[in-house]
């Protein structure tokens, strides 16, 4: 997905705060996001380029004006988690290592338990990625 960066805020030039896209760098583009850096609104947001609704001329050409509190169009965004195979490896090597360490009388779970754990938690895993990217 695009990432477009916003090093500062207009303040004063509209009736609102706001900030500028280069109408070019949106072209085509169904959604996009936005990286703001500034103190006040620093943050990541989902743009969908249908909610963009007003243009302006710019000394870079045409470009969108967008409303920084209006979040009908700039929607907070955050990142889905990533689940690799390596941490997985990793979060099992932690267990094995810990199962090294425990007392004899210790009872450890059967493959049956461990086998049933991985498929809870991958179908956990699946329905939770599932709805982030409904949403997004």
């Amino acid at each position: 997905m695009r990432v477009i960066k916003i090093h500062s805020i207009m303040w004063g030039t509209y009736s609102y705060k706001a900030i500028s896209i280069a109408n070019y760098k949106v072209k085509g583009l169904d959604r996009f996001l936005v990286e703001i850096t500034d103190n006040y609104y620093a943050g990541t947001y989902l743009v969908q380029t249908k909610n963009l609704k007003k243009k302006d001329k710019f000394k870079y050409g045409w470009g969108w004006v967008i409303d920084v509190e209006d979040y009908s169009v700039l929607e907070p965004y955050t990142p889905p988690l990533e689940h690799d195979k390596m941490n997985l490896k990793d979060s099992f090597n932690n267990i094995i290592n810990i199962a090294k360490e425990m007392p004899e009388k210790e009872e450890l779970a059967t493959y049956e338990e461990i086998k049933k754990m991985c498929k809870d938690a991958q179908e956990e895993i699946r329905e939770i990625s599932r709805k982030k990217s409904v949403a997004v």
